[in-house]
């Protein structure tokens, strides 16, 4: 056992040898950030230059000296003044399997992490390391392949275009609280504890043996109504050991029907054949309630992940609700409090003003005898679609042969050594990769899959733009010009100019807004990429964006002042829109740029949230986000952006970046009538609270009524909750909502603005 406490002003980095069962001690800095691994096969020669053959870190010498890409199990921690954080990353490698154990510490975050499972006996042959026919380290994709997609480098360096690979799932399937690749969930991987003991455990005996694994999934079969499988699949007498995971099923006991979750949708499973590892399945919220009534929130059913991949004999469809106009294939009522009507269209061209959107595969069957009349759409929706696991068929063979059972199992084998001390994470991998830029974006495009946008060509670009006659505007992003599709929609075509950034910022508008439908989120209808030449196809916005109507002029000094009402829906209709993002999509989508120029109006000035270029991507779950840089625009950017000593970066920080466009919305850092004594009083925040505390005249240069002297003060109220210092008091979108449609009486006055 190896004890860490605090109370030493150094560390040493030399190592030491334990045999099995042995333990030690060491003490550590009271703040400390460091690594903790296991090296093996290690040899010194004669020159006196040492080597190991996994764990190494290249210094020949015994003594390592911070190398930041270790290919092994590593035990990440930090201790500072606000705790101790821990991990277990698999980002460079496996060597060994590998526990952390926290003891007597406080939080609710104490738990135990890490990678006990034997990784090298399973591990791809292209990340083989091996010792004669042994197999003693399973490398990183990084460290094996050097692309850019598997290191999170150069273009793919941030959450939106660095996505998990086969190789990193791989690693994850296995150990899923271990990080696996650079831009992990820290939500899952990272712990926290405050004064605790930590034993680190290498080579921990297991839980469940394989004898004992054989005999708990030998016989042991998922049955529900007609439905009976084995291996991959959980569920019922099948404990999630016997399975793979992504592939546990429930039997709804009433019904007698078997159901599994996929993406955060439920689905019903109508058939399994087993020999081709195909299952056809459809959605439960359509097979219970019909196709007007889509679970809240809406969800897309996208098949992209592991496990599943979208059969090939399936069509995708797209239901759009009370759309004001249709291009659609069909048009059908609804008999629901929620919609009217529902129409359909097998493209992504959606229709003009819709209240809600949902895409969905069906079979192409289904699709034929929709079109001719022969089947109507709640009998399309209930055969559902098919999906195919992945699954080594000859793997599988051989196990059978052999009269094995399959399942997951742990590392059935002792190591050696336990540590024991108190204790973040440390570095993600970057290393430089082979792939150019245009093969990056082509294989980001590709995962996808069938709900990427439509991919027009350059000279259909220029053909819909009228070679490029009418400008819109311009920006560092590029220019925007009008176009016209080929069946008249007028769209708005944003061409991204050569800059580096501007790729990145490519790929995550594309990979954001790809996966948003709402009303109050601009919609992509396509894009271009050849080569140099990138363009994003948006519905075009006949009003324009909403700082020109912030001041009170336009463009051509005519008079362009919203009247109140109007300007409150439109923050009614922003603040719906960045709930949306923030809670009604399958990935959680942070905008990180919410600012006037940013809304776009509508002939009916229903705003439209655009521009995600710098947005970032998370899961549902996930509270705070990693951040390489500060994002956004000066004046809207959340000060923890900056001062990260204020709290995490998360959707509370486009909740701030909201509250400063609504107070320069009801009376503009220009238009209301500051007239500041004192220099204090300029920082137009203070200003305003002090003002709507004393139930004083805002000073709004123009005659008002009674109610919209009421939604001024509503909006005010409102606004100054969301830019308060701490993320942590500020309102979620939920709330903002409740508060906006709410009576002014309910409200109570924020803190003072710091």
């Amino acid at each position: 056992m190896i004890t860490l406490a605090g109370g030493s002003q150094s560390f040493p980095t030399t190592g030491f040898s334990l045999n099995p069962g042995e333990s030690t001690s060491i003490s550590i800095p009271r703040s400390w950030t460091g690594r903790i691994w296991g090296r093996t096969l290690c040899t010194q020669d004669s020159s006196g230059n040492f080597s190991c053959l996994t764990g190494d870190c290249g210094t020949s010498r015994p003594e390592c000296s911070g190398s930041s890409s270790i290919q092994a199990t590593l035990a990440e921690f930090g201790f500072n003044d606000l705790g101790d954080f821990y991990d277990v990353s698999l980002v460079g490698g496996y060597n060994l399997p590998l526990m952390i154990s926290p003891h007597g510490g406080t939080g609710g975050d104490c738990n135990s992490t890490g990678c006990v499972a034997d990784l090298n006996g399973d591990c791809p042959s292209e990340l083989k390391v091996v010792n004669g026919s042994e197999t003693v380290a399973c490398k990183s994709a990084c460290s094996a392949l050097g692309e850019p997609q598997y290191c999170c480098s150069g273009e793919y360096y941030s959450p939106a275009t660095c996505q998990p690979t086969s190789y990193s799932q791989f690693f994850k399937t296995a150990c899923p609280t271990a990080y696996s690749y650079a831009f992990d969930d820290d939500a899952t991987s990272m712990f926290h504890c405050v004064e605790a003991d930590y034993d680190i455990t290498f080579c921990p005996t297991p839980s469940t043996s394989p004898d004992q694994l054989y005999e708990k999934c030998r016989d042991a079969v998922f049955k529900c109504g007609d439905i009976s499988i084995g291996y991959p699949f959980s569920g019922g007498d099948r404990d999630p050991e016997c399975g793979h995971p992504g592939l546990e099923l429930h039997c709804e006991v009433f019904t007698n029907t078997t159901k599994i979750e996929i993406v955060g949708v439920k689905y019903e499973v109508l058939d399994i054949r087993h020999e081709n590892q195909i299952l056809r399945i459809a959605r439960e919220d359509f097979i219970k309630n019909g196709s007007c009534h889509p679970q809240i929130p809406i969800q897309d059913s996208i098949l992209n992940s592991e496990p599943f991949v979208l059969g090939s004999g399936n069509t995708n469809l797209t239901m759009s609700y009370d759309c004001q106009s249709s291009s659609s294939l069909g048009i059908f009522p609804c008999d629901s409090s929620n919609y009217n009507n529902v129409s359909i269209t097998t493209d992504n061209i959606r229709p003009d003003g819709c209240s809600a959107n949902v895409r969905v595969p069906i079979l192409q069957s289904s699709w034929e005898r929709l079109r001719n009349d022969s089947l109507d759409l709640e009998e399309a929706l209930e055969t559902g679609f098919e999906v195919q696991w992945k699954e080594d068929a000859e793997a599988c063979r051989k196990c059978n042969a052999r009269g094995s059972v399959v399942g997951v199992v742990s590392i059935s084998t002792i190591c050696f050594t336990v540590l024991r001390f108190k204790g973040k994470l440390l570095s993600n991998y970057p290393r430089q990769g082979k792939k150019n830029d245009d093969a990056r974006i082509e294989e980001f495009i590709t995962k996808f899959g069938p709900f990427a946008p439509k991919r027009y060509s350059y000279e259909e670009i220029k053909k819909m733009t009228n070679k490029f006659n009418d400008k819109l505007g311009q920006g560092g992003f590029g220019s925007v010009y009008k176009g016209k599709l080929p069946d008249g929609h007028l769209v708005a075509v944003k061409f991204l100019s050569e800059m580096k950034g501007n790729r990145e910022d490519f790929m995550n508008e594309v990979a954001s807004i790809s996966r948003t439908s709402h009303v109050n989120i601009v919609t992509l209808l396509g894009f271009c990429f050849e080569r140099s030449k990138r363009a994003l196809i948006y519905e075009f916005m006949p009003k324009g964006s909403l700082d020109k109507f912030i001041y009170g002029q336009g463009s051509d000094n005519q008079s362009r002042q919203l009247e109140w009402v109007t300007l409150y829906d439109i923050v009614l209709g922003i603040a719906r829109g960045l709930e949306y993002l923030h809670q009604g999509c399958n990935t959680r989508i942070l905008h990180f740029d919410i600012k006037p120029q940013n809304i776009l109006l509508d002939e009916n000035f229903c705003p439209k949230i655009s521009d995600f270029g710098l947005s970032k991507l998370c899961e549902r779950k996930k509270s705070i986000v990693s951040m390489t840089g500060a994002r956004g625009t000066a004046g809207y950017i959340a000060p923890e952006v900056f001062f990260r000593n204020l709290g995490g970066v998360s959707h509370k920080s486009d909740v701030y970046s909201y509250g400063m466009m609504v107070l320069e919305m009801v009376g503009g850092r220009k238009s209301v009538n500051v007239e500041a004594s004192q220099t204090s009083e300029i920082y137009f925040p203070s200003w305003i609270y002090k003002h709507l505390d004393q139930s004083t005249n805002l000073n709004i240069n123009e005659e008002i009524t009674g109610e919209e002297a009421e939604i001024t003060r509503k909006l005010i109220a409102v606004s100054l909750w969301c830019i308060q210092t701490n993320p942590l008091d500020r309102p979620s979108m939920t709330r903002v909502l409740e508060m906006l449609q709410g009576s002014i009486q309910s409200l109570e006055l924020p803190p003072r603005p710091t």
